[in-house]
């Protein structure tokens, strides 16, 4: 089953890049629009994987290495060896606060989505709706990929 949310665009959604730690190190280092998150806070982790791109898992903070790094533990995603949840080091630039649950009486045609698939958050954009079935288009390629059957 999947799940759809209205997409509260904590942050603005940008092409992806690949980028090594290094980079990564880099680029939080001249950023200045961080926010600080404290040990438990509850989050968002945008992933920068390739294939994964636009997809967001809740974590939950364990530990701020520094102002630009964060150890979180996702909350959804398992270890290689399947036990356990699994832990990484992530720049600041990657963690967005949880949206706020907001009630949502009906989607139309070209509303910004989160659809919850595969144990996380894919951004995309409706681009079909008829009785008991909807298209989406995924960010940030926006191309259709997913044939959603909806509960009326």
């Amino acid at each position: 089953m999947i799940i759809l949310r209205d997409r509260i665009p904590h942050f603005k959604l940008t092409k992806p890049q690949k980028l090594s730690v290094a980079d990564m190190k880099k680029k939080a280092s001249s950023s200045s629009t961080t926010m600080a998150f404290q040990r438990g806070d509850r989050v968002e982790i945008s992933s920068i994987e390739e294939g994964f791109e636009g997809s967001y898992y809740t974590a939950n903070i364990i530990a701020r290495l520094s102002k630009k790094e964060y150890i979180i533990q996702y909350r959804t995603l398992l270890k290689e060896d399947g036990f356990g949840p699994l832990r990484e080091v992530v720049s600041a630039d990657q963690i967005q606060p949880l949206p706020p649950q907001i009630p949502v009486t009906g989607f139309s045609l070209g509303d910004a989505v989160d659809a919850y698939e595969k144990d996380g958050w894919w951004a995309g954009k409706i681009r079909f709706i008829k009785t008991g079935l909807m298209v989406l288009g995924f960010l940030p390629k926006d191309k259709v990929q997913a044939l959603l059957r909806v509960r009326s």
